[in-house]
């Protein structure tokens, strides 16, 4: 019995304390919304409202927002190799050492077959700097060459044509007999 009475009049203190923080995050969610709004007007002006902002949430316990913009934040490399589609992949081959730092290439390429980052990296090093281009090797200690490799766009192929083409020239040869 007690704890039904204890429960019955902890509920209408839950409810308020339950409905407050939703109306302060709601209070924070706009003040966010307003801060980039700011920013967006002023050109510049935002950072230091959200300074305050932060300042003013850590004060008060809350959670800190995220405030970066779609320009702040970093793109993820895409190396994925995979798939049959095309893929338009840029290689460059870096010589690290230090006071001696130099791009030895820089190069796209397109790949329209499934592999991966370091298979295709080691080819086209293979391929190119050391077949193509010795004389950038000459005198480099191969412990610092580096190959960076990233897709940078990819496009479906195309559907094969090929077989529809035989059948289409069978059937000519056929219809002539």
């Amino acid at each position: 019995m007690f704890q039904l009475l204890g429960s019955m009049a902890r509920l209408p203190v839950v409810v308020f304390v339950s409905t407050m923080e939703i109306a302060i995050r709601m209070m924070r969610e706009m003040q966010h919304g307003l801060a980039k709004g700011i920013e967006v007007v002023t050109g510049g002006a935002g950072p230091v409202l959200d300074e305050t902002l932060h300042t003013a949430e850590a004060l008060a316990g809350g959670p800190k927002l995220d405030t970066t913009t779609e320009k702040e934040k970093p793109k993820m490399v895409d190396q994925d190799f995979g798939g049959d589609d095309l893929k338009i992949v840029r290689v460059r081959v870096l010589y690290t050492k230090r006071d001696y730092e130099e791009l030895l290439l820089d190069k796209d390429f397109l790949l329209n077959y499934r592999t991966t980052g370091a298979d295709f990296g080691g080819k086209i090093f293979n391929q190119e700097v050391a077949a193509v281009h010795p004389e950038l090797l000459a005198g480099k200690d191969p412990d610092f060459l580096q190959t960076f490799v990233e897709v940078v766009a990819r496009y479906p192929k195309q559907d094969k044509t090929y077989d529809k083409d035989q059948v289409a020239v069978l059937r000519e040869i056929a219809n002539r007999i």
